[in-house]
C-alpha cells in the first residue's frame, strides 16, 4: 500500500469520496497494477490510498509519483 495528498479545491468540496477515487481510477494505467484505490476527503485535502501489485518499493514509488502528478495536473486541481 501506498498513499499520498492532495490539496481539495473549493470546486471539490461537494465531491464525494467515490467519484474521487473513479477520477483517480481514470487516470491509472493498466500497467500500473493497481488493484484497489481507497479516498477519503476532508475539508482541505483528500487521501489517497493505492494497493499496487509491484517488484519493489522503488516501484511502488515511481508509480505513486506518477498517478499523483497526473491527478495534480488535472485542471479541476490546478484552478
Amino acid at each position: 500500500m501506498a498513499t499520498f495528498e492532495l490539496a481539495r479545491p473549493e470546486a471539490l468540496r461537494r465531491v464525494g469520496d467515490e467519484a474521487l477515487r473513479d477520477v483517480v481510477w481514470a487516470h491509472t494505467r493498466p500497467e500500473e497494477q493497481v488493484e484497489h484505490i481507497r479516498v477519503r476527503a476532508g475539508p482541505d485535502h483528500i487521501s489517497v490510498a493505492l494497493f499496487l501489485l509491484a517488484p519493489s518499493q522503488s516501484s511502488v514509488e515511481e508509480v505513486v509519483r506518477d498517478i499523483s502528478s497526473r491527478i495534480r495536473a488535472l485542471p479541476m486541481f490546478t484552478n
